[in-house]
């Protein structure tokens, strides 16, 4: 099960040190921190989901070995190219399209949405020094926002996944 609690934490605290940098030297370093942080909580929390629906649907041991390989494997968050594949391991194609149709339609689009926007920042920001990289960073108490959007839509696609049949 995912949880919020720790992330949250993480990021208000981010967001503070933020807010109290009134000459704006350490800003872009905070909004660095919690737009990275944030990552690396999807990838983690879209982690879980496949290694609990792998408990929930997966009996051979050799197949949870396989899928724990994938998940370790996996380092990035995007929803057709990450997600999406690795819930397809564990759920097949099937299962996917009965998990997308069941899935609100909104949350659906937050993720593949929001996944993309982050993955593409996060991939300029994590391979440059801070002073290099040209694109702006959105504010830790944006980031805030957007934690809280994206973790109720897996928070949809946990709960959804957890009542479905095989």
């Amino acid at each position: 099960m995912i949880k919020k609690g720790l992330i949250k934490k993480s990021l208000t605290e981010i967001d503070i040190l933020y807010r109290r940098d009134v000459t704006g030297a350490h800003a872009t370093h905070y909004a660095k921190l919690a737009h990275l942080e944030l990552c690396g909580w999807i990838e983690q929390a879209q982690d879980k989901i496949v290694e609990t629906s792998s408990s929930r649907f997966i009996n051979d041991t050799d197949h949870k070995r396989d899928i724990k390989n994938i998940i370790k494997k996996n380092s990035n968050m995007d929803y057709s190219n990450n997600f999406k594949k690795m819930l397809i391991e564990v759920i097949g194609r099937c299962g996917v399209e009965k998990l997308e149709k069941k899935v609100s339609t909104l949350n659906k689009d937050i993720l593949e949405s929001e996944l993309l926007t982050l993955k593409n920042t996060r991939n300029a920001h994590a391979h440059t020094h801070t002073k290099e990289c040209t694109m702006t960073l959105d504010s830790p108490g944006t980031n805030i926002v957007r934690f809280e959007r994206i973790f109720t839509a897996l928070k949809d696609y946990e709960r959804t996944i957890k009542v479905m049949r095989m």
